[in-house]
């Protein structure tokens, strides 16, 4: 299930940068 990690990842990645930008 690293499948799930990788999205998890790359989710909350994209998540910070938004608020970062924000």
């Amino acid at each position: 299930m690293a499948s799930e990690e990788s999205w998890k990842d790359k989710y909350l990645r994209e998540l910070d940068e938004s608020e970062r930008k924000e």
